[in-house]
C-alpha cells in the first residue's frame, strides 16, 4: 500500500499508530514513515512500564485476514481490458463492505 496511503488513512482517522503487511509499523506522534526501530524502542518502552510479557502487550491487536496475490498479465496494460475490468468489478461486488480490493500495477517485475 505504501506509507504514504497509510499515513493518510491514519489522518483521516485520527490514528497514531498504522502499518502494513510488508511490516512498515509508523507511530505518527514520532515519524510519517515505516521506522522499525521506532516500533521497537517503544514496544521496550511499554514492556519496561508496566512489566508485562511482551505475548500479553501485543495481544492488544486483532490480526485481520489479508490476501496479497501477484497475477502476471501479458499484455500490457490490463486495466484496458473488458475481461480484466469485469473481474475486478465481480470481485468487488463479491467482498461488499466486508473487505476491500486494491489493483495496481507492479513496476518491479520488469
Amino acid at each position: 500500500m505504501g506509507d504514504r496511503y497509510v499515513i493518510e488513512a491514519m489522518r483521516a482517522k485520527g490514528y497514531n499508530v498504522g502499518g502494513e503487511q510488508s511490516g512498515h509499523i509508523i507511530l505518527s506522534d514520532f515519524t510519517t514513515t515505516g521506522d522499525g526501530l521506532v516500533a521497537a524502542l517503544q514496544l521496550l518502552s511499554v514492556l519496561q512500564q508496566q512489566h508485562r510479557p511482551v505475548s500479553e502487550i501485543c495481544s492488544r491487536f486483532e490480526k485481520v485476514p489479508q490476501l496479497l496475490q501477484s497475477v502476471r498479465f501479458k499484455h500490457s496494460k490490463p486495466l484496458d481490458h473488458k475481461a480484466v475490468v469485469q473481474v475486478i468489478a465481480e470481485s468487488r461486488a463479491r467482498l461488499g463492505k466486508e473487505g476491500r480490493l486494491v489493483i495496481r500495477e507492479s513496476g518491479t517485475d520488469r
